[in-house]
């Protein structure tokens, strides 16, 4: 017990931590190490060589992988660690070890004082009315960790960019910020929502364009396409402040690569629906930013009238059996896409809802269904959103349907992104995936308050009697984690009065008033 007492000494350097003392090398490894999803796949994974080992006493020649199909984020040559995963992960456990942890005290960052933050609110709430005190609050918890960086979970909708913006209003003129996006729609509506925020031009990295300003928005395929280039590095080098939109959708190499190459002081994550619950999820997280530092969830967005009450119909639909032995790609096209009956039942629950004057968005996961929709539902004059559109398109289809001169989109992932469509009250989920992270993210671009908004409307398919019954029970939990009311009805309900029916019934459940 005494030796598990033994101090162990770290020392900070900007957002790694060293050790320099003794520490549980395998107890720090197993913390910071995650086998990588998909590793039985890859070529890697089933190389062998030859190693010797001590085995039943003697040293014998053994095969070994070369790769144990992990990412070990521990290295061990020079004993270094990324500082949020140590503070979020590794300092808990190794205290409930009976370890003590003791800083180099030259090493630790100056905090943030009391004074600063109480400051920092009534400038915040002074120049911004209309905000909401869990968007200072947010702002605040990024202040306090300026240090390092970590991680804000907000429901889709509380206004993520819009604390962004704070946050970057808050640190002055001198301090370089950069936010990161993944896709060009969001790279223009991440500026605009900034430039109205920060109360200053904000620049662009992406798109062919190299504009960079005190804040600047850049795409991530950009920043590591430029990352060689000189003008990049030189401006590159005097970011201090990241900021990465839509974490969950970002945590692959390449992010790990720029973000390490850049001298930031600080790196935050902004999510609505990281699941941290998984071990490659939250250790790559905290990583890449640093802890937990704020969380508003969209039961507590709902409560407090900041986020539209959303709920979940679910439609038992009857599906096509499986084949033994087919093919994922062949049973996706056979049961989902090219299934008549199935898209048939998108079709009347999108018409009906239509004709009751809904702003309607159906989901689909591949391009080729959005098309067989769009033929289905023509007479209706969708538009369509996906990946083939330019972000311009998607932009004057968007304001068309804020406008009202569009009443239908039809769209797939590009709809799980950060798309801020306020007047949207309904969507119909025509695609089958098992992704609860997903799903989440989906009925969360409804929520948004709009005037005459009632309540969010979201349709799912409850495929049964085939492999997709397991995916839409996995949407089910999802829904049940966000505590969003559910409805099942069956598809025989389906018809041109489908809505006026179901929207008796909820009112009913959510006590609103005719």
């Amino acid at each position: 017990m005494e030796a598990r007492l033994k101090p162990i000494y770290v020392k900070v350097c900007r957002r790694v931590i060293s050790f320099v003392s003794e520490y549980p090398k395998e107890v720090v490894e197993e913390l910071s190490s995650y086998s990588v999803p998909g590793a039985f796949w890859m070529p890697a994974y089933h190389r062998f060589h030859k190693v010797r080992k001590l085995v039943n006493g003697e040293y014998r020649e053994v095969a070994e992988r070369v790769w144990d199909g992990k990412k070990h984020l521990l290295n061990q040559t020079n004993d270094t660690l990324p500082a949020g995963l140590f503070k979020a992960l590794v300092v808990p456990e190794l205290k409930k070890l009976g370890y003590k942890i003791l800083y180099e005290k030259k090493s630790l960052p100056v905090p943030v004082s009391q004074e600063v933050l109480t400051r920092t609110r009534k400038t915040l709430t002074d120049a911004f009315p209309e905000t909401r005190p869990f968007q200072v609050d947010a702002v605040l918890a990024m202040l306090k960790s300026l240090h390092q960086g970590g991680l804000v979970t907000a429901a889709t909708g509380s206004g993520k960019t819009y604390v962004a913006g704070m946050f970057f209003f808050s640190l002055g003129a001198n301090i370089k910020c950069l936010f990161v996006v993944d896709e060009l729609t969001l790279l223009h509506q991440a500026q605009k929502e900034l430039e109205k925020v920060a109360g200053e031009p904000v620049g662009i990295v992406g798109e062919g364009l190299f504009q960079p300003e005190r804040i600047t928005v850049a795409t991530i395929q950009t920043l590591w396409k430029s990352q060689s280039t000189k003008k990049f590095k030189d401006w590159f080098e005097s970011i201090r402040i990241v900021v990465i939109d839509e974490i969950h959708v970002q945590m692959n190499r390449r992010n790990f690569g720029i973000v390490t190459k850049v001298n930031a002081q600080a790196v935050y994550g902004l999510t609505a629906t990281l699941q941290l619950k998984k071990k490659d999820v939250r250790v790559r997280a905290h990583a890449l930013t640093g802890p937990v530092l704020y969380e508003y969830g969209l039961a507590q967005g709902v409560a407090e009238k900041f986020l539209t009450q959303p709920i979940v119909v679910m439609v038992e639909y009857q599906g096509l059996k499986d084949k033994p032995g087919e093919r994922f790609q062949f049973a996706y096209q056979r049961q989902i896409t090219h299934c008549t009956s199935r898209n048939q039942l998108l079709e009347d629950i999108a018409r009906s809802c239509l004709d009751n004057q809904r702003r309607v968005i159906v989901l689909v996961s591949y391009v080729r269904h959005l098309k067989f929709m769009f033929r289905r539902l023509k007479n209706k004059a969708p538009q369509l959103v996906y990946g083939g559109k330019k972000s311009v398109e998607r932009i004057l289809i968007q304001k068309d349907f804020e406008k009202g001169l569009v009443k239908l989109i039809i769209t797939n992932v590009v709809f799980e992104k950060g798309i801020n469509i306020k007047v949207a009250d309904t969507g119909i989920n025509g695609a089958a995936e098992s992704s609860r992270n997903k799903s989440q993210q989906k009925i969360g671009r409804l929520v948004r308050l709009s005037e005459g908004k009632e309540y969010a409307l979201y349709v799912d398919i409850y495929d049964k009697g085939n492999r997709y019954q397991k995916n839409a029970e996995q949407r089910i939990r999802a829904y049940k984690e966000l505590k969003i009311p559910i409805l099942v009805v069956d598809e025989e309900s389906i018809g041109p009065d489908w809505f006026k029916t179901i929207d008796q019934k909820i009112r009913k459940v959510l006590k609103i008033k005719s």
